[in-house]
């Protein structure tokens, strides 16, 4: 009898033990990851700290900024109170709802409410776009074949990364102030533009230039008496007509490396390019379209500019 009470003992005491392992263990497991996520949302708040901090140094009186989620921007810096403007109030104003995010043409209207809400407002200096805004992802996530991106300038990155590897930013930009630098007029011939194949037509009317395309590619190229400083950031808009289907057009920078003021080939200057597909961008022939494009920063000048046309399933197969 006492040796079986003594195994029954023993028994309830390395049970015992084990639940009170078990326990502890989950406890600490439990804290522990109560820990990381504090620190994971810390990490992530952080940068709406630092952005704050950061708008309310720079912006000077009667100056605004839009901003996701207004309220976190005001508990953080009550000074920025009647100087951010919410995102969906851009949407509202628009009268486009979040349901019709996946509505391409009400996405591209929402972008060109907010580029002409840009121009017509000079008060507006800073955009903030965040990682999980839902109205201003689905704003800087449509077609970009417009003008919003190219009258922003990044000037501010909050990057940060959770414990769980998964990394993002916040991004400021500021509105970008351009100077046009010249207007290439093609209602009669430039002086020294050149087209590859040699014996491409084109005509010249005030329509401005239109080019046959007999082969399955054409080039047009054209040097220009005014360097452009690829430093800076340029941009160039250009009108267009397609009277065929299934084109790959490519927009062609070339950079005077050795300062001879000329493009002198491949192996001494360079180039960078810019390429857009018409199914992609949805034009439809017959209809005239205005394309914007950034010019590549470089520390050299661009002195020729050129466009590369051919048909898409030609183009396929030198990819």
């Amino acid at each position: 009898m006492f040796v079986k009470n003594r195994l029954r003992a023993a028994t309830l005491l390395l049970l015992s033990v084990s639940i009170f392992s078990f326990f502890t263990f989950h406890n600490v497991s439990m804290w522990q990851g109560a820990l990381t996520s504090s620190r994971d949302v810390s990490t992530a708040m952080g940068t709406f700290v630092e952005a704050s901090e950061w708008l309310s140094e720079r912006l000077r009186q009667d100056e605004i900024a839009v901003v996701p989620s207004p309220e976190v921007f005001y508990v953080l810096n009550p000074e920025l109170r009647g100087k951010l403007v919410d995102y969906k109030s851009l949407w509202d104003s628009a009268r486009v709802s979040f349901r019709e995010r996946g509505n391409l043409e009400k996405l591209l209207r929402l972008r060109w409410y907010l580029i002409n809400f840009l121009q017509g407002n000079l008060s507006v200096r800073y955009i903030v776009r965040d990682w999980g805004e839902p109205y201003a992802k689905h704003l800087f996530e449509a077609p970009i074949n417009d003008e919003l991106m190219l009258l922003l300038r990044e000037v501010k990155v909050i990057p940060f990364t959770l414990s769980t590897g998964w990394s993002s930013k916040i991004t400021i930009y500021q509105r970008a102030q351009y100077t046009a630098l010249f207007a290439i007029v093609l209602t009669s011939p430039p002086n020294q533009s050149f087209t590859l194949p040699p014996d491409v037509i084109i005509q010249y009317d005030s329509d401005g230039a239109t080019i046959q395309k007999a082969g399955p590619r054409v080039g047009f190229y054209l040097p220009i008496e005014e360097e452009i400083n690829s430093s800076k950031q340029n941009y160039l808009t250009m009108q267009i007509k397609l009277d065929v289907e299934d084109l790959e057009l490519m927009l062609l920078f070339y950079y005077d490396k050795n300062r001879d003021k000329m493009f002198s080939g491949y192996d001494i200057d360079y180039v960078k390019s810019a390429t857009f597909s018409q199914t992609e961008q949805r034009w439809v022939a017959g209809e005239w379209y205005k394309m914007y494009q950034v010019i590549p920063k470089a520390d050299d000048p661009v002195v020729q500019i050129g466009m590369h046309a051919m048909q898409e399933s030609y183009s396929s197969l030198y990819k």
